[in-house]
């Protein structure tokens, strides 16, 4: 079994196995981007429970402190995982850049495009529109930088619990 080769002919023919493997990757993008924001948002509702329960329910300093390292480990391990699927996410947009320079461009459209430019990509990017003003802002960087604020929230709430437990 022999695999389909490119025409030489025709530069901007894409393969029927180039279109399949395009697909796939645009679909993985949708479902790890989904991820991005579903499971940050589910653990931020999380935190914000152990938060309620630790400083409304519970009057014991020590077990506040517990539950709370409890939430910061958790939390901690929800960043790491959204950094991992962001990450994948931008291995898999830098693949369909790299199939949409190849394949993709058309002279008479000059603004067609799935993806903004990548500060990863350095292919040529002279057909797709220019971005300006607050198209440029990344949601994924405010993301991360939600964050990373709310686990320095939460480890002030644990340091200033240990401060409380030697003070008092």
């Amino acid at each position: 079994m022999t695999m389909a080769t490119e025409p030489e002919s025709e530069p901007n023919h894409m393969p029927d196995y180039l279109i399949a493997h395009y697909e796939e990757i645009g679909k993985e993008c949708l479902f790890l981007d989904r991820l991005i924001w579903e499971i940050p948002s589910l653990a931020l509702a999380i935190i914000v429970g152990i938060i309620t329960v630790a400083y409304y329910y519970v009057s014991t300093l020590l077990i506040r402190m517990i539950l709370l390292l409890i939430g910061i480990f958790w939390y901690f391990t929800i960043i790491v995982a959204t950094e991992k699927h962001m990450l994948f996410v931008w291995n898999r947009k830098e693949r369909l850049m790299l199939i949409e320079d190849r394949y993709f461009k058309i002279p008479d459209l000059p603004n067609v495009q799935r993806f903004g430019e990548s500060k990863w990509y350095n292919g040529s990017t002279q057909h797709w529109k220019q971005l300006k003003g607050i198209q440029k802002l990344r949601a994924h960087d405010f993301l991360k930088t939600a964050l990373y604020v709310t686990f320095i929230v939460l480890l002030f709430l644990e340091a200033h619990n240990i401060y409380l437990l030697y003070t008092n």
